[in-house]
């Protein structure tokens, strides 16, 4: 069964994780848009680790698990980079942009 709570407090963080990514063009050289935007960056990653971390907390880690948890996250941010990295080849016409899976969207 689902909690309302924690849909709720998910959705919150991902709303403030719009509003960062759209507020950051518009700081500029207002001291207030800053704080705005340094204070949503501060609350929520802590937010989504936090409500991550309980719902990982019977994570056992089986083999069912890893497996999923491999083909889930880490297979499709591979695929994602390096399609990536081929459209800045073909977009910017610069074939030595490097693959770098440790240092994404570069």
């Amino acid at each position: 069964m689902r909690d309302a709570f924690f849909d709720n407090a998910k959705y919150l963080a991902i709303v403030l994780v719009a509003m960062g990514h759209a507020w950051e063009p518009l700081r500029g050289d207002s001291r207030a848009a800053a704080a705005l935007y340094m204070a949503v960056y501060a609350f929520h990653m802590p937010a989504f680790i936090v409500i991550s971390g309980f719902f990982s907390r019977s994570f056992d880690a089986s083999p069912n698990r890893i497996r999923r948890l491999i083909t889930g996250v880490a297979v499709p941010y591979v695929i994602f980079e390096i399609a990536y990295t081929v459209f800045k080849w073909v977009a910017d016409d610069d074939p030595g942009y490097p693959i770098s899976l440790q240092d994404p969207g570069t």
